[in-house]
């Protein structure tokens, strides 16, 4: 799904940050990217770390000056039964699911807020709303970028910024 929002952003004439935590991935989708005559920075991090998702921003504000466009994409499902999930498992999906997303606002928005302008699209999952045995964690790591997004968007707003949600079903 963010190779496929990456590449749409390049077609309608962005420059685009490739972010993920292999970097055999960011490279391909950027090869793609410049391949459309557009510029791209592949750059992998842990959006679980904060201090990572800050200097990808720093990264960002150095070779372009601004951020216009987040989607925050990054994401793990596991589904298994609570008591079948390792504790480790657990923490992953909450920090990446939930922490990794409301790191990547935090360092966005503290760049478009000033400037009165800019766009968040966050991922979250029907699986946040429509919530199935062996879903508990990711339903609930989903439902919390949900909820983290509609009091953002509520503080972004007086700014002229937007921070949405979108909930996809089953992506293949």
């Amino acid at each position: 799904l963010g190779r496929e929002c990456a590449l749409l952003f390049a077609l309608n004439g962005a420059d685009v940050l490739v972010a993920d935590l292999k970097s055999e991935r960011c490279e391909a989708v950027a090869e793609e990217i410049r391949a459309l005559g557009r510029k791209a920075i592949a750059y992998s991090l842990d959006v679980s770390d904060y201090s990572q998702v800050a200097d990808m921003y720093k990264k960002i504000v150095e070779e372009w000056g601004t951020v216009d466009f987040v989607v925050n994409s990054a994401g793990v499902c596991l589904t298994e039964e609570l008591t079948a999930q390792t504790v480790e498992d657990i923490d992953l999906s909450i920090d990446v699911n939930i922490k990794g997303t409301i790191y990547s606002c935090r360092e966005a928005l503290a760049i478009m807020r000033p400037k009165k302008f800019g766009k968040i699209v966050n991922m979250s999952s029907i699986a946040a709303k429509a919530c199935l045995g062996g879903f508990s964690v990711y339903s609930a790591t989903k439902a919390a970028v949900l909820a983290a997004t509609a009091s953002l968007g509520r503080e972004a707003a007086l700014d002229n910024v937007t921070v949405n949600c979108i909930c996809p079903g089953i992506i293949k």
